[in-house]
């Protein structure tokens, strides 16, 4: 490290000065500097070309897990998940997150009918039966679930029921279960 310092940072200072205050051998700066580049710094080099190489070919989305199950599993590139890490890291090569997306719950921006809002948020009932509220839901697993509540004086629920019914069997339809419950 002392002695690439030197080397990048020898055409704004003299060497002499820079080993002096760094406490390296002159000699010993110059022996680094004509020396070949290692094995595994060649073999870092390569490695890197091969990173580059499927971060853009992932349009620079993979991160360093993405990257070394590519290298090891689609090109056969034996190398450890760290080393891979680490040169990424060294060369700043990052990937690219996702935009989140932004969760739409309301689209006011359509021409549809409206249903009129005939409750207008007055829960409270003068007698049993006089409002209704219902909500559907599809799970993943293909199960409609629809809870119907009526709701009493005071906004408190009376009675829930909840209604499930699988579709597609191998056997025919599967029966309509339903519990009540309160």
């Amino acid at each position: 490290m002392k002695y690439q310092f030197v080397a990048d940072h020898s055409h704004e200072f003299p060497v002499t000065l820079m080993c002096r205050v760094l406490a390296v051998s002159r000699s010993g700066y110059y022996a680094w500097r004509g020396r070949p580049q290692s094995q595994r710094a060649q073999d870092n080099l390569e490695l890197l070309d091969r990173i580059k190489e499927v971060h853009a070919a992932s349009r620079e989305t993979y991160g360093s897990p993405r990257v070394h199950a590519e290298l090891v599993q689609g090109q056969g590139i034996q190398c450890n998940k760290k080393r891979v890490e680490r040169l990424m890291r060294i060369h700043d090569i990052r990937g690219r997150s996702r935009r989140r997306r932004r969760v739409k719950t309301t689209d006011s921006n359509h021409n549809l009918p409206v249903a009129p809002n005939l409750l207008d948020r007055q829960f409270e009932a003068d007698a049993p039966n006089r409002k209704w509220v219902a909500d559907t839901l599809v799970p993943a697993l293909q199960v409609q679930v629809s809870p119907t509540c009526q709701l009493l004086r005071g906004g408190s629920i009376w009675r829930s029921c909840w209604t499930c019914s699988r579709v597609g069997s191998s056997a025919g339809r599967w029966p309509t279960l339903c519990v009540r419950c309160w």
